[in-house]
């Protein structure tokens, strides 16, 4: 069995290509002046920004961008409408944002199709395990979740309509996905089991 840090290794590797992603927000550079902005695309080492004023290459800049937080880094490149740059963050933030970023990617192609009426959350704990009816027990990584389902992050996929054992709680493989599996709880009326065993659910950004 491999350990939950490979998936973070795999995902990484997998992250440090450009993601298009579109979300607003906005910068500061050195003069200390904001401006607006909007994200072309994000990987977990750079940030493609479309802004009004571009800034000098080289230049520091810090970033707010919403879903995301705070991203300090240096301007490496100019774009037609903007700019791209290059940050380093520590370990620590790298993981939530490798968490922030799988989210983000997922969140719109998990349970297109299905008739949840729960609003879906990033959980504070995000790393677990599942459980076949065989005993075989595998790590895996939740993606994002609601009170009656979620979506995981897996490189053994089981297939739809088996039942598993997602931390506490029992549900059934509903559908595939790029990166894994959904989930549907089926002991949904129990409620206190989901938020026993995975703790405040939460949409917090990287800081």
């Amino acid at each position: 069995m491999q350990p939950a840090s490979v998936y973070n290794l795999a995902l990484e590797k997998r992250l440090h290509r450009r993601v298009d992603i579109t979300l607003p927000g906005r910068y500061m550079l050195a003069n200390k002046q904001e401006y607006r902005c909007q994200t072309l695309d994000v990987s977990i080492g750079g940030i493609a920004l479309s802004g009004f004023i571009r800034g000098n290459l080289g230049e520091k800049v810090i970033a707010y961008i919403d879903e995301i937080g705070r991203i300090e880094g240096t301007i490496v490149r100019h774009l037609e409408k903007g700019f791209a740059i290059a940050f380093t963050p520590s370990p620590a933030k790298r993981e939530r944002l490798v968490d922030r970023l799988t989210w983000l990617m997922n969140k719109n192609v998990v349970e297109e199709n299905d008739a949840r009426q729960f609003t879906r959350h990033m959980p504070n704990l995000s790393e677990t395990k599942f459980v076949l009816p065989d005993g075989r027990t595998y790590p895996c990584r939740i993606i994002d979740m609601s009170i009656n389902g979620a979506s995981i992050q897996i490189d053994v996929i089981p297939d739809i309509g088996a039942e598993i054992m997602l931390g506490k709680m029992n549900g059934r493989v509903i559908r595939h996905h790029d990166s894994g599996i959904a989930v549907e709880f089926t002991d949904i009326d129990d409620k206190g089991t989901i938020a026993d065993h995975f703790g405040n659910q939460s949409s917090s950004t990287v800081h």
